[in-house]
């Protein structure tokens, strides 16, 4: 069974508990979006500026990358942490972003990672391959009332550049 919920005019999803699925209607999981879509907009238009371009965001609450820019090609995920960048050797993301990360790579797009973490924000453009110390793993959080686990890729947080190092992408892509 599903249920809607509308945060800011952003349609979001909660299920009722089943096997190995949170119940997406409790108070942590409900603080978590919020968390997620405050985000999002405080990037929109920093991002938007840092790209040159006008990315669209995402009203369905579902789609697998938070921004997109079908005219440029770019394609940008969001995260938020609520640690510190230097707390664990790796983060780690949901194997389904890299994978769609690589496809959308086939039709030429870039696609893009930036976390906020409670000290700074990292980035890095997502690879194609798995590069040095990167692995995919079984993984995932016990925060929201029941286990969340499934494959994820682990990434060693030496890929990651310090946003701001760089003033735009341009200055990103010519180091």
């Amino acid at each position: 069974m599903s249920n809607m919920f509308f945060n800011d005019g952003r349609r979001g999803n909660f299920k009722i508990t089943s096997g190995n699925r949170s119940n997406w209607n409790n108070e942590r999981c409900v603080a978590d979006r919020k968390l997620g879509d405050t985000t999002e907009r405080y990037f929109l238009p920093i991002l938007n500026s840092w790209f040159n371009t006008k990315f669209d965001i995402d009203k369905s609450g579902w789609r697998v990358f938070d921004l997109v820019d079908k005219r440029n090609k770019i394609a940008v995920e969001i995260k938020t942490r609520r640690c510190k960048s230097d707390k664990f050797h790796h983060t780690m993301i949901g194997e389904s972003k890299w994978k769609e990360s690589r496809k959308l790579g086939l039709k030429g797009y870039k696609t893009y990672l930036f976390i906020k973490f409670t000290d700074c924000i990292k980035f890095m453009q997502f690879p194609v391959m798995l590069q040095d110390g990167m692995f995919i793993k079984e993984g995932g959080c016990y925060h929201r009332g029941k286990p969340e686990l499934k494959n994820h890729l682990y990434i060693p947080m030496e890929y990651f550049e310090d946003f701001r190092d760089y003033p735009n992408i341009i200055d990103f892509l010519e180091n």
